[in-house]
Formats: C-alpha cells, sequence, structure tokens
C-alpha cells in the first residue's frame, strides 16, 4: 500500500492504494484503496494495546516516564477520564 492524496476543492482526502493494483491494473489487487484514517487509527490501536503491556516495554526500553507522557499510555487514558 502506497499513501496517496486526492485535492479537490479546499479539501483533501488521504488514502491508501494497493500498489499492484497501481502498477497492474485494479483486478490484481482485492483491496484497492482503503482511508487513510482508517488504517491509521487502527495502527494506532494495534500498537497502544500491545506498549501496554509492561514486557513489552521493557523489550523496547522504554522508560515508564515516557511511556506515561504519551497519550495512548494507559495511565494517561485514566488522567483524562477524570
Amino acid at each position: 500500500m502506497i499513501q496517496l492524496i486526492r485535492a479537490k476543492a479546499a479539501a483533501a482526502t488521504r488514502y491508501y492504494v494497493c500498489q499492484g493494483a497501481r502498477q497492474n491494473g485494479w483486478k490484481s489487487c482485492s483491496t484497492k484503496s482503503v482511508s487513510a484514517t482508517l488504517i491509521e487509527d487502527s495502527l494506532m490501536s494495534q500498537l497502544r494495546a500491545r506498549l501496554n503491556a509492561d514486557h513489552t516495554r521493557l523489550a523496547l526500553k522504554i522508560p515508564d516516564r515516557e511511556w506515561q507522557a504519551y497519550p495512548g499510555s494507559d495511565e494517561r487514558i485514566r488522567q483524562q477520564d477524570r
């Protein structure tokens, strides 16, 4: 998938397109294009879920202080809910 931006008037739409579809025709790819927001939100959700696991942060050597400052950390989410 490669990122493309379609600009119309004042608005721009970001999306990802199958590179195979661009190079070999739309029939060569089952998923032709996907909204950039959809892919990026899914990616961030999966990263948050994995980084909320202590063993992952330890393996990546992310200090607790830095993780707690990250907007996706469990601690920051709990503080926002208050």
